[in-house]
């Protein structure tokens, strides 16, 4: 019993963080799972169905409002009555899309959307939903994400007071842009160098670059990453770009980490940080990049002990060569003046 309210608990962390990009999921309708498996899809759509996008996007006008619709499919066996519910989106740390679980109150664009509370649908059927997108008069200029899902609530076994329940969630984005005045604005801070040597000293280290990405505009934004380290003498020893990274809304930061190969530690190293961002909405051109620079020293430590055991070890052969020069002249001094003495003491016999 301990072990199966872990699992089910751990479950519910999971679905409560699940994106709402996805198109299709499954949950059994009951925690014990005597009940059959709900299987369900939610997709953007038009008055007649499913229309191929994989969100809303929308740019209104403050005090504006526009008709959307939600495709609910029941892919599983028995008829389901789906809750239809809208939050404020955002990205996780993983920079996977979601929206605020049910338990939390939405303070901008999911208190916007208006749909029904529930939605039944028939085994293999397909129901659209419409829903109304209305911007506040006073709202903010840019961009405002959203989500709107089905959503399952698989119930705790009756007689089990303790038990966790699952919410299941499947849905998408919906992105609305406010217009007025669009500011993006991404920004490079807390730039931090980090040297590490190799355990080899006849071989070069590589430079650890760790920095905060933040959207101080208004607009959401795609970026990639760019880190060059420079050398003290001006050459380039290497440079690492990132796969895409993940979207950014306003207000997003991200601490992004990137390694530069086959750097040699020979004092300063400037390590310079370019980050490229695009629109994801509208379609503006490419923006300017957000860049950094920061300095650091780093003493070739590995280097200069190989050199200094060398130069010791020189001095200590060095050392001995002459010690042992002077041991063997001492010797052979010792072997002359005892010959003479030799020889002195058999001529005066």
């Amino acid at each position: 019993m301990i072990l199966r309210r872990a699992a089910l608990a751990l479950i519910a962390v999971a679905f409560s963080l699940t994106t709402v990009d996805a198109a299709l999921s499954t949950l059994p309708a009951h925690a014990e799972g005597s009940e059959p498996t709900v299987s369900w899809a939610a997709v953007p759509a038009d008055e007649e169905g499913p229309d191929g996008r994989r969100w809303v996007e929308n740019v209104l006008d403050p005090g504006a409002s526009k008709t959307e619709h939600l495709a609910v499919t029941n892919l599983g066996s028995d008829p389901v009555t789906f809750a239809l519910k809208a939050a404020d989106g955002y990205f996780t740390d993983t920079g996977r899309f979601t929206m605020l679980p049910s338990a939390s109150t939405s303070v901008d664009a999911g208190t916007w959307i208006a749909v029904q509370d529930t939605v039944d649908v028939q085994p293999g059927e397909t129901e659209v939903v419409a829903f109304t997108i209305s911007v506040p008069e006073g709202a903010a200029p840019g961009d405002h994400p959203a989500g709107i899902a089905a959503t399952v609530l698989a119930r705790p076994a009756a007689g089990d007071p303790q038990g966790v329940g699952v919410e299941g969630r499947v849905g998408f984005r919906v992105l609305t842009r406010v217009t007025g005045d669009l500011t993006p604005a991404l920004a490079v801070d807390d730039v931090i160098v980090r040297y590490e040597y190799s355990w080899n000293p006849f071989a070069p280290g590589q430079v650890s670059v760790e920095y905060t990405l933040r959207n101080e505009g208004n607009v959401a934004l795609g970026v990639k990453d760019r880190v060059v380290s420079v050398s003290p003498g001006g050459d380039d020893p290497g440079e690492t770009g990132s796969p895409e990274l993940t979207e950014m809304f306003a207000g997003d930061e991200r601490t992004i980490r990137s390694e530069v190969q086959d750097v040699w530690p020979l004092g300063p190293l400037t390590a310079r940080v370019a980050v490229h961002p695009t629109a994801l909405q509208g379609g503006e051109p490419v923006l300017e990049p957000a860049t950094a620079e920061v300095t650091a020293w780093v003493f070739p430590w590995p280097q200069s002990a190989v050199v200094l055991i060398v130069a010791v070890t020189v001095v200590l052969v060095r050392l001995d060569m002459r010690r042992r020069r002077r041991v063997w002249a001492e010797r052979i001094a010792e072997a002359r003046a005892l010959g003479r003495a030799e020889s002195d003491a058999g001529t005066a016999g």
